[in-house]
Order: C-alpha cells, then structure tokens, then sequence
C-alpha cells in the first residue's frame, strides 16, 4: 500500500499543479470481467479515506476490462466497465459497494486542466517509461482486429459519445495511435 500511496499522490500533486481535483482512480482488469474483488473494494474505502477523509464528497472507483476474452467472441469493440464508490452502511457499519452509471461529457478542454500537447507528451512519457506490457498492443485481439485497433476504437467511441466532431476526433486518435504504434 505504500508504494501505491506514493505514486497516488505523486499523480494528485501533479493534477492539482494542473489546477484539476482527484475525484477517483482507476485501474484495469486487462483480460477478465471489470467486478471489484475484496482487494479492490478495501483499496477504494483506503483511498475515499486518503483523498477526501471527512470532507464526504464523492472519490469514485472505475474499473475497466478492454481486452476480456468473452469480448473476442462476439467482436465486442466497447470497453467493458464498472463504476463504484464504497459506503459504510448505516444500521451494520458494514462497507457495502454502490454501482454507479457516469456518462461522458465534454468540458472546455481550454479550461480543464493541461493543454492537448502536456497530455499527448505524458501518455508520450509513460509509454515510453513502461517496462514490458501487459497486453501486446499489435497482437491480435481477435480474428478482424489487433489490441490496438480494440484500444482506438474504445477511445473513439468515448471521444463521441463526449461529443466531439469527427475532425477532432480523427485528430485526435491519429495523434494517439502514432505514439503507440511508435513503441510497439
């Protein structure tokens, strides 16, 4: 838990630098179905408590599944995903586990946060700073479509669903894709 807390706020100061709030984490279950385990559930109700401590506002949980075997089988290109917070039950004093549904928004890009070119060179960063993958983004996810193609088409599902014009969104994932497709 130490190690995850260091570059927990680590990722906090740099976000608040950007002038942006934590408000939740995320991580990937690469291969399998996105349900929290026990582990996931503790580390959320450790991280609502380090982020927002007695403050009460929501820090939500996301977990993404963009490469679960079942998703081969009937060429599902959307990213599967559970959103959760964690709240102690009132009349128990139990922990018990919300599911929550987020919809995607466009904000001013302008006024959130760092401007394009600071994202694309982070992702830029950490692609290049990864050792080994845990998912090998040429390979095939399955017979139509690499890991990759998988990747971009989830991310341009989100980037319209946000509402984002076709040009900006071609832009956009070319630009992506090339820092990928660079490394692999």
């Amino acid at each position: 838990m130490i190690c995850i807390a260091v570059s927990q706020c680590e990722a906090a100061e740099t976000l608040r630098e950007w002038g942006l709030d934590v408000v939740g984490w995320y991580h990937s279950h690469p291969t399998f179905a996105p349900q929290p385990s026990m582990r996931d559930l503790t580390l959320q109700v450790d991280l609502q408590d380090m982020f927002n401590g007695s403050v009460g506002q929501p820090f939500v949980a996301l977990i993404f599944s963009p490469y679960f075997q079942a998703d081969k089988l009937v060429n599902r290109l959307s990213t599967r995903m559970t959103c959760f917070v964690v709240e102690k039950h009132d009349r128990t004093a139990e922990y018990c586990p919300f599911a929550l549904k987020p919809g995607v928004v466009r904000g001013d890009l302008d006024a959130l946060g760092p401007s394009l070119e600071v994202v694309l060179e982070t992702i830029r960063d950490l692609r290049n700073n990864v050792q080994g993958e845990r998912v090998a983004l040429m390979e095939k996810f399955n017979n139509e479509w690499t890991n990759l193609d998988k990747m971009m088409a989830t991310l341009q599902l989100c980037l319209l669903k946000a509402k984002f014009s076709k040009s900006e969104t071609t832009t956009l994932l070319s630009r992506i894709q090339s820092l990928f497709q660079s490394t692999s």
